[in-house]
């Protein structure tokens, strides 16, 4: 437990300071390298995609909704069921807009621009996500978060590396994904036992 914990601490460092310096840094680099044309594409995209996940979101909030309907009359592995099920879908989505953005970024990619290009491709995955969560609560919400976080992280660092494939960069991204998915699901089920047996 204590090595785990280590292990989050350890990693919380460098996503705070990319969540909060990143895509500044970068999109000033960017600039400065004559690569405005694509700081306007994450700018845009960015806006765009909060949007259009939003409305991608609905089917999982809609399990949800049903879900906390069916725990409130005691049906708790049904509610288990579909929040999971929800869960899943957000993880997908989420899976699905990060990948395609630091795929569609580091496309044309040197030698030059590969580091700020995927700085500014961790920027451009994580905004929609970081700035939905806003407001939510910060348990699951929080888990599915942070697990995107690493995914992209690691991402930013094979990339980078340059010495890896799509496929491997795929497995790695998705398997943390699946790690997040699995706690969230834990978190969830064990939140529900504490509310049934505080009755």
């Amino acid at each position: 437990m204590k090595v785990f914990t280590a292990i989050i601490t350890a990693l919380s460092v460098p996503i705070f300071a990319l969540n909060a310096l990143g895509g500044v840094v970068s999109g000033i680099w960017l600039l400065c390298i004559g690569q405005w044309k694509l700081v306007v594409f994450g700018l845009l995209a960015g806006i765009f995609a909060t949007w259009l996940l939003s409305l991608a979101m609905m089917p999982a909030i809609g399990l949800i909704l049903l879900g906390s309907k069916l725990a409130e009359k005691g049906k708790v592995s049904a509610f288990l069921a579909l929040v999971s099920m929800a869960s899943l879908w957000q993880y997908v989505i989420a899976a699905i807009w990060c990948i395609a953005v630091f795929f569609s970024i580091a496309e044309h990619s040197t030698d030059k621009t590969v580091i700020p290009r995927m700085i500014w491709a961790y920027g451009v995955a994580i905004a929609p996500w970081v700035y939905m969560a806003q407001g939510e609560d910060q348990g699951s919400g929080a888990v599915m978060m942070f697990s995107t976080c690493i995914a992209c992280l690691i991402t930013l660092v094979l990339t980078i590396i340059g010495t890896v494939t799509r496929g491997a960069v795929m497995e790695a991204f998705f398997g943390v994904m699946i790690c997040g998915f699995v706690a969230q699901t834990i978190f969830i089920a064990a939140l529900q036992r504490m509310a049934k047996a505080s009755g």
